[in-house]
């Protein structure tokens, strides 16, 4: 009995990874084209190429960032401000190149501001965010940990 019940367990890391990258595309295609004159289709390639775009630039930055962390390591033990500070760059390092990248791709080919264009990624980033957080939230209520 026991040995069949791992056989049917769903790995709830890739369910959740799954689920945030599609809360993310929904975000992104209701958001998008109601503060930046873009226009998506569930259907068409633009929309799909557009928003996952980030998510791939995030793990290939954040593979990056573990490895520094891991060569920088030493310097955690022998400081705990290296380990501080260290966190705080980690964090711009994951931020700052999507929203560079999206703003080169999207400000100057919609004519809009730098600015502009910031705040709108950032919008998408925080309801795609928020809705994950209420689903985890939600799931967490109903299987008794909240």
């Amino acid at each position: 009995m026991q040995s069949m019940r791992q056989g049917v367990i769903i790995p709830t890391g890739l369910i959740g990874l799954l689920l945030a990258l599609v809360l993310w595309v929904v975000a992104w295609r209701y958001c998008m084209p109601r503060l930046l004159p873009l226009k998506y289709r569930w259907g068409g390639s633009r929309l799909w190429r557009d928003s996952l775009i980030y998510p791939a630039l995030n793990v290939v930055v954040l593979a990056v960032v573990v490895f520094v962390s891991i060569m920088l390591l030493p310097l955690t033990a022998w400081n705990a401000a290296v380990g501080i500070a260290g966190l705080f760059v980690a964090g711009l390092v994951v931020l700052v190149p999507g929203v560079v990248v999206f703003i080169w791709r999207h400000a100057f080919d919609l004519g809009v501001s730098n600015g502009r264009a910031f705040v709108v990624y950032i919008l998408v980033a925080l309801v795609a965010n928020a809705t994950y957080l209420a689903l985890a939230a939600g799931y967490a209520a109903l299987i008794g940990i909240i």
